[in-house]
């Protein structure tokens, strides 16, 4: 008896069963999909609702109708009803939050103004710069750009150096004139020709 006081006999766990533990893990994986999903999708409704909401309060009257339901902020109402409009522009099946799924949305616009853009290459490119730096503004790396944009990677490079060199959307020249000029030095009155482009 005092054996037992002493050295009390084990604990003993029931072993836990591997397979099981991975099929509680999938289920509960699926079941928070599928929750993301559904999230979405009333956010999407409601933002649907918003926008006929906003056509029913007339002009001027949209924000003070708004401010006055209380339940949500007006850039809440803006996301909703931004999800709303590029609902079709998410990948059917696909598992977003919000922000995610706006974020894929506003990708998806910018890439369809540079390949706008990219389509009347006679006229200027500014359009496209201006969106690859929007997109490079949002976090997207060179690479991703070109990938999603269907253009190389040197090429956005170029576009997002001319962004730089001329932030002033008012004063910029004409997009080719400049490109060309940048990437050849204007030569200099009076110096001899230089056959590497630079001092000699």
């Amino acid at each position: 008896m005092n054996d037992m006081i002493l050295n009390p006999p084990a604990a003993v766990r029931p072993a836990e069963d591997l397979a099981e533990l991975l099929a509680v893990a999938s289920a509960e994986h699926e079941a928070g999909q599928r929750a993301e999903r559904e999230s979405l999708e009333h956010y999407r409704k409601a933002g649907e609702a918003l926008i006929r909401a906003k056509a029913a309060a007339g002009h001027g009257k949209w924000l003070k109708a708004l401010k006055g339901q209380g339940a949500f902020s007006q850039q809440r109402a803006s996301e909703y009803m931004r999800l709303a409009e590029g609902w079709g522009k998410l990948p059917p099946g696909g598992s977003f939050a919000l922000k995610a799924a706006l974020r894929v949305i506003k990708v998806d616009e910018l890439c369809r103004k540079i390949v706008a853009a990219k389509a009347e290459l006679s006229a200027s490119s500014w359009q496209a710069a201006d969106a690859f730096a929007e997109l490079r503004r949002r976090g997207l790396g060179i690479r991703r750009i070109a990938t999603a944009c269907g253009v190389g990677a040197k090429q956005v490079r170029a576009y997002l150096r001319m962004v730089r060199r001329y932030p002033d959307t008012d004063t910029r020249p004409d997009f080719w004139d400049a490109l060309d000029s940048r990437q050849t030095p204007p030569a200099t009155p009076g110096a001899p020709a230089s056959s590497t482009g630079g001092p000699s």
